[in-house]
């Protein structure tokens, strides 16, 4: 589960801009521009994604062996980029490989020398075959490990390159480990005359918070930046971020909570900011003390996204709005064709957002929460006769509507809305719904008819893919039809034959709320992230590779 975020003022800062068509929604842009997400490791042993644009984190999972092997306490992460891996450096010294989709591990070798030398923390890939390891408490080490392939390793693979210490006398407690990506920019040199480099290893030195260089020969650690992270209380792990070379920090954030926080320290200006706070902790209760040893690691890895359905998109609600604290958002963005919706009721009192299944979502309370996009000939539907295609419309009378949601037990008896287009006076339009337990479709041409898919548990705390597809164009191949889904899994198709009319109407479309009714009724009580309106009928496999994407969602 993603545990909501409890309020606004944790929420978004940074805004990432979105590709918006103003006919068809077709992402062109490659895979690897499509952003990349910030991975951790909380305090309960569960790998966590971060979105640094949106502030939004996913929980995926736990970090346990497959087939329900021993739990691994991480402690670094590194990525590969080029065979799309993983690595894992647990507390008891096991390197690891990381399902990215489900926090699943799988051990590749032990590095300890012995059981008792615990602590051990940073994680770096030097990009070909070699990964670094620190031993933060006991040995103060740098060990080097030689991979033989991307999942195996030499059976001599773990060397001591040397202490981590400073003057050769001063050990120190170097918690994260990462290489300047040669992907970043060219950075500045600093007022010490010195620059973040390809090449060069950097760690976390938390005996005085700072960032340093150590030596890939020999371990030893220099101080080539100053003591620029003064605001930070207990450096623990780093990365840079691939694209911009801004280096990311994670570390306690006791002054204000229990949880973890992140840092971004710029070397083009030299500055370092506090990024946020974390829905979780980095601290992890031994005996009668705190370890906070290097806790969790930290590494950049591209998203899996996949590209958005090639049906022709109407609408899409991200529901990824920015957020910052004396700045509460009240629009949400409608990327596909930017027909943006306003939240009501408009301030704290109006739809939350929360972290989401794909990074961000909005919480409507069930009360007065909904959000308005005013009326758009692409969101209305003509009637079943119409020609297969459709310029600024009313479009042809195929369509699809999906979303995520996630509902609080118990289930309500009453309808809740998805999202509604109908007129209120003539009741003509569509609606998508939740009704005891079931998914349901109202097509209104004027004459209103439901359609419900069969019971199932949706209720239940989880987040749920859902879906319905409308056909009612009929030909020598085709044979109307409506079919609802619920991750993935296709209910037996009904049939739409006695509503060929034309939906098309000029009332604004809601979201959370009903649209036929004044007042407002049938409020949505839970979360919503991802809503999507298609101006034709979805294929099971569109359907199936949605769901599949799972957090890491639609490219944008």
């Amino acid at each position: 589960m993603q545990p909501p975020l409890t309020t606004r003022s944790k929420k978004l800062i940074l805004l990432i801009s979105a590709a918006v068509s103003l006919t068809l929604f077709c992402p062109q842009k490659p895979l690897e521009a499509q952003g990349r997400l910030l991975y951790t490791v909380t305090d309960q042993n569960e790998l966590a994604a971060v979105d640094v644009g949106t502030h939004a984190t996913t929980i995926i999972g736990v970090t346990q062996d497959t087939n329900v092997g021993p739990i691994r306490r991480i402690r670094g992460l590194a990525y590969d980029d080029t065979n799309s891996i993983m690595y894992g450096l647990t507390r008891e010294g096991d390197l690891v490989t990381v399902n990215r989709l489900t926090g699943q591990t799988t051990l590749l070798y032990s590095i300890t020398p012995n059981p008792g030398v615990l602590f051990w923390s940073g994680l770096a890939f030097d990009g070909i075959n070699t990964l670094y390891a620190t031993n933060a408490f006991g040995t103060h080490a740098l060990f080097k490990i030689v991979l033989s392939s991307p999942t195996s390793v030499n059976s001599s693979a773990s060397t001591v390159v040397g202490p981590t210490d400073f003057g050769g006398n001063l050990a120190l407690q170097i918690l994260g480990l990462d290489f300047y990506p040669s992907s970043a920019p060219v950075m500045p040199p600093t007022s010490n005359g010195t620059h973040p480099t390809t090449g060069f290893l950097y760690g976390s030195n938390r005996n005085n918070d700072n960032i340093v260089v150590v030596d890939q020969t020999n371990g030893a650690v220099t101080f080539p930046f100053g003591n620029h992270t003064v605001a930070v209380n207990n450096l623990q792990e780093i990365a840079f971020h691939p694209d911009t070379g801004d280096l990311y920090a994670i570390h306690d954030h006791f002054s204000q909570s229990n949880n973890a926080a992140l840092s971004i320290y710029k070397f083009s200006t030299e500055t370092a900011a506090e990024w946020g706070e974390l829905p979780f902790g980095i601290v992890e209760t031994v005996g009668g003390g705190n370890d906070t040893y290097g806790w969790g690691g930290l590494a950049f890895a591209p998203s899996l996204c996949v590209p958005p359905p090639q049906q022709q998109m109407v609408a899409w609600y991200p529901f990824d709005e920015p957020f910052a604290a004396g700045s509460l958002p009240n629009t949400a963005a409608e990327i596909a064709l930017g027909n943006a919706g306003t939240y009501f009721p408009a301030g704290p009192t109006g739809p939350t957002p929360v972290a989401g299944k794909v990074s961000g979502a909005l919480n409507f309370d069930g009360l007065d929460d909904y959000v308005e996009s005013p009326s758009s000939a692409a969101t209305d539907f003509g009637s079943a006769g119409l020609p297969p295609t459709c310029t600024k419309g009313p479009c042809k009378g195929d369509f699809s509507i999906d979303a995520w949601i996630r509902l609080t037990p118990p289930a309500s008896n009453g309808v809740m809305t998805i999202v509604d287009k109908r007129s209120p006076a003539t009741v003509r339009g569509y609606h998508f719904f939740v009704f005891a337990n079931r998914l349901g479709v109202q097509l209104a041409d004027p004459n209103p008819v439901n359609y419900l898919s069969p019971a199932f548990v949706i209720a239940d705390g989880l987040w749920h893919h859902v879906a319905v597809t409308v056909r009612r164009r009929v030909g020598s191949s085709n044979v109307a039809r409506i079919r609802f889904y619920n991750n993935g899994t296709m209910f037996p198709a009904l049939s739409p034959t006695t509503q060929a009319g034309s939906l098309a109407n000029g009332t604004p479309l809601r979201i959370g709320t009903r649209t036929a009714n004044n007042p407002l009724t049938a409020r949505f009580k839970g979360d919503i992230d991802e809503l999507e309106i298609f101006g034709e009928e979805l294929s099971p496999g569109s359907i199936a590779q949605i769901f599949q994407a799972d957090y890491f969602g639609k490219c944008k």
